[in-house]
């Protein structure tokens, strides 16, 4: 993924807030991953509806190809290389999603990967939804020499890796829901946690 993007070394785009958030460590786990999940969606919104009809484009062809009974992995690889050069989208979406792509041609090559072939085209989404997050944050925090208030990378990832788990939860709910409309326009964001009323009487102790 080299020629993906010319990561700079620095934080863009929605994701600059949960990274000072993060980097401040001032709000906690369940603020940070709001806001990192809040930039996730707004990236992908960004990016519209052509990455995920590629995404399906590719599913469908990976499915016909295996249910067909073809083994032939690197003519599959190349119609996914052409599949992606036929899309309207931007040079590096393009590379977004032909990266998950490949990643589960691959894994269906080497038998990491279930044989059941109809939730092809929903795996590739969330593949592309990963990327597309990991390429903007994750990807790009140790490739900042000097983080914001000076914390340490080491510190930074930890924090990151604290909520990634929610985040992932969330991709995976958006992929299945943009596959199946085939858009993202109607994609939602998660509601927001309700706070425990206190009980005054209730022994805290």
């Amino acid at each position: 993924m080299a020629d993906l993007d010319i990561v700079r070394g620095k934080i863009s785009g929605p994701y600059r807030k949960p990274y000072k958030w993060i980097c401040e460590g001032k709000a906690d786990d369940n603020e940070c991953t709001r806001a990192l999940i809040e930039a996730v969606f707004k990236d992908i919104k960004n990016k519209g509806a052509a990455p995920v009809i590629l995404a399906k484009q590719m599913g469908e062809s990976l499915r016909l190809s295996i249910d067909s009974g073809c083994k032939d992995w690197v003519a599959m690889s190349k119609k996914l290389d052409r599949l992606a050069q036929q899309t309207s989208c931007p040079h590096y979406v393009q590379e977004l999603v032909l990266h998950a792509g490949k990643n589960i041609l691959h894994n269906l090559r080497y038998g990491k990967a279930t044989t059941n072939t109809r939730n092809l085209s929903e795996e590739i989404t969330e593949g592309y939804m990963q990327e597309a997050y990991r390429s903007s944050f994750n990807q790009r925090i140790p490739l900042i020499s000097n983080h914001y208030k000076g914390v340490d990378n080491d510190t930074i990832m930890e924090r990151v890796k604290a909520v990634s788990s929610e985040v992932d939860s969330e991709i995976k709910k958006w992929a299945k829901q943009a596959n199946a409309d085939g858009d993202v326009s109607k994609l939602r964001l998660p509601q927001r946690q309700k706070l425990k009323e206190i009980d005054l009487e209730e022994d805290l102790l």
